[in-house]
């Protein structure tokens, strides 16, 4: 079970992101047309977030925080007619000598990881959507209560919001 933010709340204060790097990305579409994917398009979003590598020297650790996106389009197909998938690495350092716990870390991750990697994946989404040629999407807000109750770990939206062409 993830711990609450304010059972990690001295670790959320203590840490500084330092770099975020994107190490793995792909993005697959099945539809030529947005008219293809229409209003009745579903949406879901999994996230995950692990704790890859602790430096004692200096005090710093790494997140590896992965999203997936998959639009599903009117038909009834086994393949998506969307997918963006990203995983991005995240560097946070630590103020000389303070005390971590493993549990503490993966909870880190876990709960601000995914959020600080958040706006990394909505332009990544963006982006993806814009070379592929589909009009852009938008990610819903990241939301850490959702986080809590374990319903942002795979998530379905009930709809996407209408996709439309350029043109109209």
């Amino acid at each position: 079970m993830i711990a609450k933010p304010s059972e990690i709340s001295a670790l959320i204060a203590a840490v500084q992101l330092n770099n975020v790097r994107l190490i793995e990305a792909s993005a697959k579409t099945t539809i030529r047309s947005p008219k293809e994917v229409g209003e009745a398009a579903k949406c879901s979003i999994e996230t995950s977030a692990q704790v890859k590598d602790i430096l004692q020297n200096p005090a710093s650790f790494y997140v590896v925080a992965s999203m997936r996106l998959q639009l599903a389009g009117n038909k009834a197909e086994s393949e998506p007619a969307v997918s963006v998938q990203a995983s991005v690495e995240l560097e946070y350092l630590l103020p000389e000598g303070f005390p971590v716990r493993p549990k503490e870390l993966n909870d880190f991750a876990e709960i601000n990881a995914v959020f600080n990697a958040w706006p990394y994946w909505r332009e990544y989404i963006q982006n993806a959507f814009s070379r592929m040629n589909l009009p852009p999407f938008t990610l819903p807000v990241y939301r850490l209560k959702d986080r809590m109750l374990g319903a942002n770990k795979q998530r379905s939206l009930p709809r996407a919001r209408k996709i439309r062409s350029k043109t109209g």
